[in-house]
């Protein structure tokens, strides 16, 4: 997610929570991580904690030299990096701790979110991140893709459209649990 993006999405994530600029002690769940910015960013914004989840071993290579860079002695209580496919959320939900994740930062590769249909890889990451206890009630789910494909006219489990802005050629979609 560019920087620009990444920033309006925290201050409107933010503003929504009543902490514009930062965030409340947040659980965070950083999907197709890469360099891990996004969860980086929430945790420089006030977050508790961040799970980044990412399976490609180059962006997973940076994403510990980042965490390291960034948060120092304090890496191993403020996140935890998961080498899997984030399409596959119990791949990793086990791995997770107990406690209810509040943020999820969806970015997919383009090519695989272009297919919104309900069948598709992203429809089923969002259901199957709805299955169990692992979001909390309310949770917020930031999705970004192209924005010329559409994720506002399909229900995925509990969780419902709350917003779509759209920044050039991608789109951000918000999604909150509706019930945990």
């Amino acid at each position: 997610m560019p920087e620009r993006v990444r920033e309006a999405v925290l201050e409107k994530v933010g503003s929504q929570w009543g902490t514009p600029g930062g965030l409340p002690e947040v659980r965070v769940l950083d999907l197709f991580a890469g360099s891990g910015a996004s969860g980086l960013e929430a945790l420089s914004r006030g977050a508790a904690w961040c799970c980044f989840v990412d399976q490609a071993g180059v962006a997973l290579k940076a994403l510990r030299q980042n965490v390291k860079s960034v948060l120092g002695d304090e890496a191993g209580g403020l996140a935890q990096i998961v080498q899997g496919d984030a399409f596959r959320p119990k791949s990793y939900i086990r791995m997770l701790a107990h406690d209810s994740i509040d943020l999820v930062f969806v970015d997919p590769p383009y090519a695989a979110s272009r297919d919104n249909a309900a069948s598709g890889p992203v429809a089923r990451l969002l259901e199957g991140l709805c299955q169990g206890p692992l979001l909390a009630e309310d949770a917020l789910i930031v999705l970004r893709h192209e924005s010329r494909v559409d994720y506002d006219e399909t229900p995925y489990g509990s969780l419902e459209v709350v917003d779509v802005r759209r920044y050039g050629g991608m789109k951000v979609t918000y999604l909150t649990n509706g019930h945990a």
